[in-house]
């Protein structure tokens, strides 16, 4: 396998989640995301919406 193979497999293995936790250690994943900055901006919108209420 080259390294571009490996890169590319790589960059596509880390995925980004947005995880609700609830009480007794329960959790709901609220979004997945392939890059970190789709999963930072999901969160502040999701933040103002939530502020407002």
């Amino acid at each position: 396998m080259t390294y571009q193979q490996t890169h590319k497999i790589q960059k596509y293995a880390r995925v980004w989640a947005i995880i609700l936790m609830l009480p007794d250690a329960r959790h709901y994943t609220v979004a997945r995301f392939y890059n970190r900055r789709d999963g930072e901006v999901h969160l502040a919108s999701f933040a103002a919406v939530y502020a407002k209420v």
